[in-house]
């Protein structure tokens, strides 16, 4: 059932007002999320307490998903560092191999193909 005001102008407040739309601080959407917060939508808790448990509870899974995120960037890191070591192994082989092919003497200028014009 709908309230009525006691008189006809209570709670009515001018558009251009520059307390329009605000809510006193004892209405029940007082301490409501801002349209921008990650709650916005839910309903605000009835006590401080139950908006701390919200909060808490809120931030325990944002943890969660950190704590998540962190142990996959780990085995990522870990994996790559793998790949990198394999890599750098095997740039040593195909060093040593192009070493052992090549002859030891050193290349002079004489040696190089003149360029074609």
């Amino acid at each position: 059932m709908m309230e009525v005001p006691d008189s006809p102008t209570a709670g009515a407040q001018a558009p251009d007002s520059p307390t329009a739309g605000a809510q006193a601080p004892d209405s029940p959407t007082a301490g409501a999320q801002a349209p921008d917060s990650p709650t916005a939508g839910a309903q605000a808790p009835d006590s401080p307490t139950a908006w701390a448990q919200a909060r808490l509870d809120e931030l325990e899974a944002k943890l969660a998903f950190a704590e998540d995120l962190i142990d996959t960037l780990n085995q990522t890191v870990v994996r790559q560092q793998g790949q990198i070591d394999s890599l750098q192994q095997q740039l040593r082989l195909l060093h040593q191999r192009l070493q052992d092919v090549l002859p030891d003497e050193a290349r002079t200028p004489r040696d190089e193909i003149p360029p074609h014009y």
